[in-house]
Parts: C-alpha cells; structure tokens; sequence
C-alpha cells in the first residue's frame, strides 16, 4: 500500500515532527510505503526524512501567487506516484492536497486538522479554513483531528460532522524518561544555577501561541522570585523578534 503524506513545509514544528514520528515508525511495515510531498522546501525535517530513507519531494511554493503552479506541481507528483491513500497535513495541503488527488480520482484523502483556534494566525490561514470547510463534505473520506476540542470548533466553524475522528498525538515515554545526565547538560548550557526553577515554553513564534502571557507572567513571577526563570524554545524565538523583546523590563 503506497500513501503520500502532503504538508505545506518540513520545518521544525510539532506537525512536521509528529508526520516524521509516524512515517518513520510504520515505513516498510505491513507492506506500507510512506513518502512525503512538501508544498514549500526540504526543512531540517525533510532532510531526516530522507535521510530515514523517505522519498521526499518539495514544489517550491513562495507566496500565494504560486499557487496554481504549486497545484498542478503536486497533481502532476501523486499522478506519478499513484499512491492509494492521500493523507494532507494542514489547512493549505488539506485543501491543494485534496483537490489534487481528487482531480485524479484518488478517493481516500485524509485530511489532518491540528489546531483548535486561529483567530489570531492571520487571515490567509482562515480564508484557507473557511475554504476547508465548504469543501469538508466533498474531498476528504475521512478528518482525522489532534483533539476532542479541535473536532468541536471546526464542526462548529462549518466543518461536515458526517465524518471526523479523533487521534490525539502520540509519544515514545521511553524516550523522554527523566534523565539528570540530560537535565544538568541543559541547565549548564543554558546558565542555571543549581537553585534556579526554570519554566520552559516550547513551540514557535506564532501570535496564536500567545508567547507574551508567558513572559508577562513569569517577569511578575519573577519579581517575587528571582530564582524563577523562563525559557522559550521554539522557531523564530530570538532576540531580534521585537514582539518578544518589546516585553523586557
């Protein structure tokens, strides 16, 4: 059984990783072959993923004028490929993803939704939302959601309740076992002292993720405390993001 996942990047972020967990971990089993289409570029992710042995394929995609050619781009990928199933990560390649493997009479599309709101994610992503919801009905076979919420705001926002399930990510507990080796290693090379309490933050720079609440709270934490400490990780979270910067006292 041949599946195409299509994404609309391959950068670090918790999709991109959570596609390369299940790619990696069910590749090759039970006569499954997994590969890849990113809508944009290769991404640190991609990259892994080939270099895991995945067939992994970038169109290109820059802005929205490129997408009609991203389209036929993608239709002309699957046609090649001729996968039997078409599963779409996102709302940009849930809606170009099915499109383009309906268009070729590919008829099990799943789409992935991973988010619950997007009012602050900007107004492309929620054109592309509302556009995913008129089309709900018609393209996939089947919605797969990250969470109970997710399926409840989405069916609410206009999404089809005929299908729709819910798969909540998954995670090797081995691997993330406390380990005071890997604990002291990180607290070293970010400068903690011993009796310092860090509270850590992980994901990328998005206004959705509300990354200001986060500093606001632990600066008043910290006034009280000054062994508190907080720790952003994530994409685009550096000293020269002014949104970020602009809450320093």
């Amino acid at each position: 059984m041949k599946i195409t996942h299509v994404i609309i990047g391959l950068g670090v972020g918790g999709a991109e990783l959570m596609l390369k967990r299940l790619v990696e971990g069910l590749n090759g089993q039970e006569g499954m072959q997994h590969s890849v289409i990113s809508l944009t570029d290769l991404g640190v992710v991609g990259e892994q993923l080939q270099g895991a042995g995945i067939k992994v394929t970038y169109l290109g995609m820059s802005n929205a004028l490129s997408l009609p050619i991203t389209f036929f781009r993608l239709r002309r990928e699957l046609k090649k490929q001729q996968p039997d199933i078409v599963q779409t990560w996102m709302y940009h390649a849930d809606f170009l993803g099915g499109l383009a493997a309906r268009s070729l009479g590919i008829k099990n599309i799943i789409w992935g939704v991973r988010n619950t709101y997007l009012e602050s994610s900007g107004k492309i992503n929620f054109l592309f939302r509302k556009l995913c919801s008129i089309l709900s009905n018609i393209l996939p076979k089947e919605i797969v959601y990250v969470s109970n919420s997710a399926k409840e705001e989405h069916q609410k926002s206009g999404y089809t309740k005929r299908i729709g399930k819910v798969i909540n990510n998954g995670f090797d507990i081995n691997k993330y076992r406390f380990n005071l080796k890997s604990k002291e290693k990180v607290r070293s090379e970010i400068e903690l002292a011993t009796d310092d309490v860090a509270i850590f933050s992980i994901g990328r720079y998005t206004p959705a993720k509300d990354h200001a609440t986060f500093v606001e709270a632990v600066l008043i934490a910290s006034e009280k405390n000054p062994k508190i400490k907080g720790c952003l990780v994530g994409r685009d979270i550096d000293l020269d993001n002014f949104h970020l910067t602009a809450n320093q006292k």
